[in-house]
C-alpha cells in the first residue's frame, strides 16, 4: 500500500473530536472524583449529569480511538519528512503508540472501576 500524501478529512475530524473529548474528560474530572468518593463511602453517586457526561465521553474516546486505528490500518498515514532524523522518527512513533495506548487504556480502566 502506498502511503498517502496527507490525512483524510475523516481522520482530521476524528483527531479533533477525540481532542475535544479528552479536554472534556479533564474538565469533568472533579465531579467524577466526588462521585467515586461517595461510592467509597457507601453512598450512591446520585444522578449527576456531569458524571454521566464523563462516562459517555470516555466511551466515545474509546470508540473513536479504535476507529482512528482502523482508518490508520486501512488508509495509512503520510510518512514523516525525509529530512527528519531517525531518532526523532522513532520518538514520534513511540509517542503515537503511547497516546493510542492511553486513549484505549484510560476508558477501559474507567469502565473496570
Amino acid at each position: 500500500m502506498t502511503a498517502p500524501k496527507g490525512y483524510s478529512a475523516r481522520q482530521i475530524r476524528l483527531h479533533w473530536i477525540v481532542t475535544a473529548l479528552i479536554i472534556l474528560q479533564f474538565l469533568l474530572h472533579e465531579p467524577m472524583s466526588e462521585a467515586w468518593d461517595m461510592i467509597e463511602d457507601g453512598q450512591g453517586p446520585g444522578s449527576d449529569w456531569l458524571v454521566m457526561s464523563h462516562v459517555i465521553g470516555g466511551i466515545l474516546v474509546l470508540i473513536f480511538a479504535l476507529w482512528r486505528l482502523a482508518l490508520r490500518a486501512t488508509r495509512g498515514v503520510p510518512p514523516p519528512p525525509d529530512s527528519e532524523p531517525p531518532l526523532l522518527r522513532r520518538a514520534a512513533h513511540l509517542g503515537y503508540l503511547a497516546l493510542y495506548a492511553l486513549m484505549i487504556a484510560m476508558p477501559l480502566s474507567g469502565m473496570a472501576a
